[in-house]
């Protein structure tokens, strides 16, 4: 079937697993990653996961099992998840408060009252205490 539409698939590693934990709590934190509120099995298994205490010091760290949410199967795949999406930074610089009010223009003529054009036209026109106070020439 992936060779029926081309879709290749990429085997996840699995090493540095509290590496990729602690990396999921950075971005929860810093609210780059949202967990919708529809999604209540991943936030109870977020809640309510732990580990599962291992006999021997070379063993893996894996969850325990909780009828709930059983071996933490919904976080392992946030892991991977994380682990694969390639980000890159958004490739336009977010617009600066000018230019976001310069979109804004065609639209905020239509918007305003007629008293309020009035007045920006006043104050365009006529220098007066606003220049003086905040420094304008």
């Amino acid at each position: 079937m992936a060779r029926e539409y081309a879709i290749r698939f990429r085997a996840t590693a699995k090493d540095e697993k509290l590496a990729q934990l602690g990396v999921i709590r950075r971005d929860i934190s810093d609210a780059k990653l949202w967990i919708h509120p529809r999604c209540v099995r991943l936030i109870k298994t977020l809640k309510r996961v732990r580990w599962r205490p291992t006999t021997s010091p070379t063993a893996r760290p894996t969850w325990g099992y909780e009828k709930e949410i059983g071996h933490a199967d919904l976080l392992d795949a946030l892991i991977y998840l994380r682990r694969n999406v390639h980000r890159r930074p958004y490739p336009k610089a977010a617009p600066t408060m000018e230019q976001q009010a310069a979109m804004l223009m065609p639209w905020s003529a239509q918007l305003r009252t007629p008293g309020m054009r009035a007045l920006e036209q006043v104050l365009n026109e006529e220098p007066g205490w606003y220049d003086e106070e905040f420094g304008a020439s």
